[in-house]
């Protein structure tokens, strides 16, 4: 059981890569929405099929829990801020201030 920081760069605002989480593989995509000032998450299954598209990436929040019923990772996934003051994730702070992790289950 481990916790997995997903890797994200303080300079881009979108990013798209392959990661195997609890033995599965999913292509995960990150884009900053400039009309709500908030991070979006799609996540893929191996194949490039969508499983789920546009999710906020709410700090301290799972992303992925209210979708179980659907193929999403068994962990947790989420956002968390660094500093400890659960603010919002902004266009530059991913490497500064939050960070992407999952959760293995029973972690």
């Amino acid at each position: 059981m481990a916790v997995i920081k997903l890797p994200l760069d303080q300079a881009l605002p979108w990013y798209n890569f392959s990661i195997v989480l609890s033995g599965t593989r999913y292509g995960i995509e990150v884009r900053y929405n400039t009309r709500d000032a908030r991070w979006r998450l799609s996540l893929y299954d191996a194949g490039g099929a969508a499983i789920l598209l546009g999710l906020p990436m709410l700090t301290g929040r799972s992303i992925t829990d209210q979708y179980r019923t659907y193929p999403v990772p068994p962990g947790v996934l989420a956002v968390i801020d660094t500093t400890g003051n659960d603010t919002p994730a902004t266009l530059g702070s991913f490497l500064t201030t939050h960070a992407l992790v999952y959760a293995e289950p029973g972690t």
